[in-house]
């Protein structure tokens, strides 16, 4: 996105915010029930780990996409934070063990929560317990 030079006029944000958020929450509910419904890992079919695998890959260039937006202009903060603060809190919950979606939304709340006006939100949905439980299992001893 942003690394290609684009810059996007404020209705283009919007509209790629919505998208990315619907998309984000289309792929982490059917990884959810994938993930309720499939074996453990060891005895999933290659077929079910390449769906499980598709759908963690858009919520990892989801990840990336609402961080650029939240890097990108600080008038995105809002949107970004009706549309996914919740969403991000629940992948991270999920998907503990992808450091790269991790990281991405650990960026995009740092970004959110330095602004008081969005660090209630956050506080309010548990988030800060959320992210210091799941601290030690990104940096282990």
């Amino acid at each position: 996105m942003n690394i290609a030079g684009t810059i996007f006029e404020p209705e283009e944000a919007l509209q790629l915010i919505h998208l990315t958020a619907e998309m984000m929450k289309e792929h982490s509910s059917r990884l959810s029930s994938l993930q309720l419904t499939h074996p453990p890992p060891r005895s999933r079919t290659e077929e079910q780990a390449g769906v499980m695998a598709e759908h963690a890959s858009f919520l990892q260039v989801g990840s990336h996409w609402v961080r650029e937006m939240a890097t990108d202009n600080m008038s995105n903060w809002s949107l970004l934070n009706n549309l996914t603060t919740e969403l991000i809190l629940t992948t991270m919950t999920r998907r503990p063990d992808d450091p790269i979606t991790f990281s991405n939304y650990m960026g995009t709340l740092d970004l959110l929560s330095s602004a008081e006006e969005y660090c209630g939100k956050i506080r309010g949905l548990g988030g800060v317990e959320t992210i210091m439980s799941l601290l030690p299992r990104q940096f282990p001893k």
